[in-house]
């Protein structure tokens, strides 16, 4: 009983710590109290925490390519992160969101279709989710993953596109693909991309 009194004494009856002891007045016990309050703020920590988490990780998400982080890691993260932020009552709006997209996808080969994406959301707006499909889908199209004997018998993986212009030197884009597009004749006959024909058949 001296816990709770002196617990009573200290709490504003008009504050939040009240109404989460105000029902267990009747007990005079000060234990019930403490465990009370200790549930109530150990749980607005607890929350606290996932949100900050959750922006840290939108803070970081960037998708560049297939080869260091696929798209599919990239979109469940990301939406893993905003489905956090609206179950701890702090959500993000899809325009927002939407906004903060489009500067999320780095990867080269994704301009084209980014900012036609971009020019149809104006038109006619829709969820970031249905967007995040629509993206998948062009990055299943464009950036495959294929796999290539080496000299000794050992193979290596490596992702292709055709999309963009041809690399101005050999057959490696600016994130490490190989180009599997058009080259003129001089391109192709050239040493640099001649040791990439069987890989860049293989793509075709």
């Amino acid at each position: 009983r001296t816990v709770h009194k002196i617990i009573l004494k200290n709490i504003d009856e008009e504050s939040d710590a009240y109404t989460y002891v105000k029902s267990l007045t009747r007990y005079r016990n000060g234990r019930r109290d403490i465990q009370a309050l200790r549930d109530r703020y150990a749980n607005d920590a607890s929350k606290q925490s996932r949100i900050n988490a959750a922006k840290t990780e939108l803070n970081s998400l960037r998708f560049k390519n297939e080869r260091s982080f696929t798209f599919e890691k990239f979109s469940a993260r990301l939406q893993k992160a905003y489905d956090t932020l609206e179950d701890c009552g702090r959500p993000r709006d899809n325009g927002d969101i939407v906004d903060d997209l489009w500067p999320r996808i780095q990867a080269s080969q994704m301009i084209s279709h980014i900012e036609a994406l971009k020019v149809a959301y104006l038109t006619t707006p829709r969820s970031y989710k249905l967007i995040l499909q629509d993206i998948a889908a062009q990055v299943d199209a464009s950036l495959r993953t294929v796999s290539f004997a080496q000299p000794g018998g050992r193979n290596i993986s490596a992702t292709y596109t055709r999309n963009g212009q041809c690399p101005e030197s050999g057959a490696l884009t600016g994130d490490g693909s190989i180009f599997i597009g058009k080259y003129s004749g001089d391109q192709w006959r050239s040493d640099k991309v001649r040791e990439y024909h069987d890989e860049i058949r293989k793509g075709r």
